[in-house]
């Protein structure tokens, strides 16, 4: 076959596999996770502490969380926390530095106790941006709930 006329089909053939190489997944429909569930997911604690993921995608860093009690000191090296509560109060306890703790995972601290942070009320419907670096806790008074979704961003330049 001459290369005049070969040239066309082949071009048309890999114009059409090219979108194909670099299209990324398509969910079928956006993920709607009423209330309700939310709720559900986070109905009983264990030892003060209930996580579970918000949504479905596996790749999603979105979490319910409640705590029926203080956390511990958190330091995420490479994420940031954007916290919006949902119910209860609690204080949060932000920055200054950590003494004491211990490395739970790559670029993950917990533990010990915060020196020079700084407290701030949280109520529902309020939004929390902590850095990543920053040391948190969150402290409730005895007795008290607090339950707030969790979503995991990087780092800026990660």
């Amino acid at each position: 076959m001459p290369l005049s006329k070969a040239f066309p089909a082949a071009a048309a053939l890999l114009l059409l596999a090219v979108p194909a190489l670099h299209a990324a997944p398509i969910p079928a429909a956006a993920e709607v996770v009423p209330a309700a569930r939310l709720r559900a997911f986070v109905a009983v604690t264990s030892n003060g502490l209930v996580s579970h993921p918000a949504t479905t995608d596996p790749a999603s860093r979105t979490l319910i969380v409640r705590r029926d009690g203080p956390g511990e000191v958190e330091v995420h090296a490479l994420l940031n926390d954007v916290i919006v509560v949902q119910a209860g109060t609690a204080t949060l306890l932000a920055g200054g530095r950590v003494e004491g703790g211990r490395e739970t995972a790559p670029n993950e601290r917990r533990g010990g106790t915060i020196a020079g942070g700084r407290s701030q009320a949280l109520h529902p419907g309020d939004l929390v941006w902590i850095p990543a670096g920053i040391p948190h806790q969150m402290i409730l008074k005895r007795g008290g709930s607090f339950t707030y979704v969790a979503v995991k961003t990087d780092k800026a330049g990660e």
